[in-house]
């Protein structure tokens, strides 16, 4: 059983960074998330940092959320930051960088 303001620890998969930015999106067809609305799923989808392959996610909720063995509350996806292509930005990179394709 996870309290409010719990958290429980999740490692990120080997093939992302150990620190990044992912989205954090709920398992709406988890047991846990049957008895809820889609709006009140948890835990709700956002973007969130890793830190040494590791994810806290804290529950938000006002109710205790149960977590049974083998049950998956949310999907991990790397979360893919489009580079904008005005011309201030580009003045604010140094002059020997090379954009990434």
């Amino acid at each position: 059983m996870l309290l409010q303001g719990e958290y429980i620890q999740i490692t990120t998969p080997a093939e992302c960074e150990s620190d990044a930015i992912l989205a954090l999106q709920p398992c709406c067809d988890s047991a846990m998330n049957q008895d809820r609305k889609q709006t009140h799923t948890w835990p709700n989808p956002q973007e969130i940092q890793s830190v040494g392959y590791t994810l806290r996610v804290t529950n938000s909720t006002n109710k205790p959320v149960i977590l049974k063995k083998h049950n998956h509350p949310c999907q991990i996806h790397p979360l893919i930051l489009s580079m904008p292509s005005n011309k201030l930005y580009t003045q604010l990179l140094p002059r020997n960088h090379t954009p990434a394709r």
